[in-house]
């Protein structure tokens, strides 16, 4: 069973004390002394505790220090504080075989659902929280709450994801479960009834979020459930080929397409309905869709399909030479604000398009030899650079040169930012990884050798 201490000593809370949330488990021995048959019961369950025992042990979970055991009591109580942990180890489910009858079983208030072998849901401090394999998976963000009376664009929506982009003021804003009188316990077995029907109905994506539905499609078939293995490929692509820009974005974003095949992917380019896409859209959003093994396909059958759009609307001409021309490579980096992108060119100049209309803004910079790579910071500050094995880091705002960094011994082919944008990490042809402090200009660290 698990539950949080509560804490009901008045100079704790005069002193406003915060402890820490604690989670037990309660074992009685009588349960095994009443149950055993014979000696090779005890040896079983005593093989199988020792096995767990060890297990919390290892995790950190101790004998619960606030309960003073004698030789009289019948039980032994052990806690975590960790909570991970305690969702991890479902303390209140675990049964030995042999022992399935307990006597005196310790009473649960968390609500449970099991949806099938691999799924499962539990309430826990007010969360509805989804388990596979008895691992914990997932929260559950939200129920779609959608009031008939104003669902004027019904047949326009065909998934969750639609109802989500139609209503969704209903969902975030106008009407949440709590105005409505709905407790956390009505909202988890909303949840449940959702997963239910959509495992009934063999994981059909269109019946969850995509961002629920797909990463718990692939961690079944991770876990080995044979339906899901099916079925996961087949999702992709009847959601891939409906035109929902979203929906396509987020498959090429969150790396789902590539899991198929270069022959899968092709066969679904004759599939999409072109018709309901946003080009535009598509446009903006790019750095969606450049980082997939299938971008490049991708993008060329855009240009056909949409070969008047690109003859009347000179956009991206040449983030479209990077991605369609395969005789050279040219890299290109998005700013944060999605306004411009900036390539870097062969003849060693940084040049940078305007997202909207594509025209040239401006070109900066300076390389002896054609860019091969280029990063910029996530607070758009900093533009890094490199042609050979030294590399250059540029000030976005003016375009000017801060430092020019050496210490690679052949060419620089990756750099990276740190999420604060702190330290630069460039990778090269030499085998060796370096971090450099931006601050200084100096190399922090080393990593992997020459010969590495």
């Amino acid at each position: 069973m698990i539950m949080e201490d509560n804490i009901e000593d008045t100079k704790v809370k005069e002193n406003l004390i915060e402890h820490p949330k604690k989670y037990i488990t309660v074992w009685r021995n009588k349960w095994i002394a009443s149950k055993a048959g014979n000696i090779d019961d005890f040896i079983k369950v005593y093989k199988n505790l020792g096995e767990m025992m060890q297990r919390w042990k290892d995790k950190g979970i101790i004998l619960d220090p606030d309960i003073i055991s004698t030789t009289e009591d019948d039980y032994a109580q052990f806690c975590t504080y960790d909570e991970a942990v305690a969702l991890q180890e479902g303390f209140e489910r675990f049964k030995v075989e042999a022992f399935e009858e307990w006597d005196d079983e310790p009473e649960t208030d968390v609500p449970f659902f099991e949806v099938n072998k691999y799924i499962s849901l539990k309430l826990i401090q007010g969360e509805t929280l989804i388990f596979v394999n008895g691992e914990q998976f997932n929260q559950c963000r939200y129920v779609l709450l959608v009031n008939p009376l104003r669902n004027e664009k019904q047949e326009e929506i065909g998934s969750i994801d639609e109802a989500q982009s139609v209503y969704n003021s209903d969902l975030e804003n106008d009407i949440t479960p709590e105005e409505l009188g709905i407790t956390k316990e009505q909202e988890f077995w909303a949840h449940s009834s959702n997963l239910q029907t959509w495992a009934e109905n063999w994981y059909d994506s269109r019946l969850l979020h995509s961002n629920l539905a797909f990463p718990l499609l692939k961690k079944l078939t991770e876990v080995g459930d044979v339906n899901a293995k099916k079925v996961f490929k087949d999702e992709i692509g009847k959601r891939f080929v409906s035109g929902f820009f979203p929906v396509m974005a987020y498959l090429f974003k969150e790396g789902f397409m590539n899991c198929l095949t270069t022959e899968e992917f092709s066969s679904l380019l004759d599939e999409v309905d072109y018709s309901k896409l946003d080009v535009n859209k598509l446009l903006i959003n790019l750095k969606d869709f450049v980082f997939c093994d299938h971008t490049y396909r991708f993008l060329l059958r855009i240009k056909d399909e949409f070969e008047d759009y690109f003859r009347e609307n000179p956009i991206y001409i040449d983030i479209a030479e990077y991605i369609l021309d395969e005789s050279e490579f040219s890299p290109v980096v998005i700013t944060p604000d999605s306004n411009y992108f900036i390539r870097g060119s062969n003849d060693g100049k940084l040049k940078e398009f305007n997202m909207i209309t594509g025209n040239l803004e401006r070109v900066f910079g300076s390389h002896k030899m054609a860019v091969f790579a280029l990063a910029i910071s996530r607070d758009g500050r900093y533009i890094a650079s490199s042609g050979d094995s030294t590399i250059n880091v540029w000030d976005y705002s003016t375009g000017d040169l801060i430092y020019t960094l050496s210490g690679h011994q052949d060419v620089v082919n990756c750099l990276r930012f740190d999420p604060q944008g702190g330290y630069l990490v460039s990778g090269s042809v030499d085998s060796e990884i370096k971090v450099w402090d931006l601050e200084s200009g100096k190399v922090k660290r080393t990593l992997g050798s020459k010969g590495g």
